[in-house]
């Protein structure tokens, strides 16, 4: 028989993972908390980014516009063509960035919902831990 001793620290070993499985899941809503404001801060990133993409490429539209007229072209077919070849070439970056930020912001959401599963996975395990370390410090004290 293992005496009081044993039965104090069996009773700290529980209390350690009544603790520990507490504040790992105060760690996965904190996590998941900042995950959100990641995900608002790409979207808002993104944005930005698109926004300033389209102002640099209405000078390079407008450049282009000034250096036709200035050799005297006029906006016509093949510069017509030029500007419009311009113009999809803006379209597809602006498609980038925002597929960039998807992309990101998909990534940030799977890894958010793998925290939150692996969270549930752990808490359903929690019972059969904490019940197998009593035993277990039981047996040590009858021992």
């Amino acid at each position: 028989m293992a005496g009081p001793a044993a039965g104090i620290g069996l009773g700290l070993q529980v209390f350690g993972q009544i603790e520990a499985n507490r504040a790992e899941r105060s760690a996965v809503r904190a996590q998941n908390r900042l995950t959100a404001k990641q995900i608002e801060q790409r979207k808002k990133q993104a944005e930005v980014e698109i926004n300033i993409f389209k102002r640099e490429a209405d000078i390079v539209l407008g450049d282009e516009v000034s250096r036709f007229a200035k050799a005297g072209i006029e906006l016509s077919n093949s510069a017509l063509l030029k500007l419009g070849d311009t113009r999809q070439s803006i379209k597809g970056e602006i498609n980038q960035i925002r597929t960039s930020a998807f992309n990101d912001i998909d990534s940030l959401k799977a890894q958010s919902a793998e925290s939150r599963r692996a969270l549930r996975r752990r808490q359903k395990a929690a019972p059969f831990q904490l019940g197998a370390t009593i035993f277990s410090g039981v047996a040590d004290i009858i021992d």
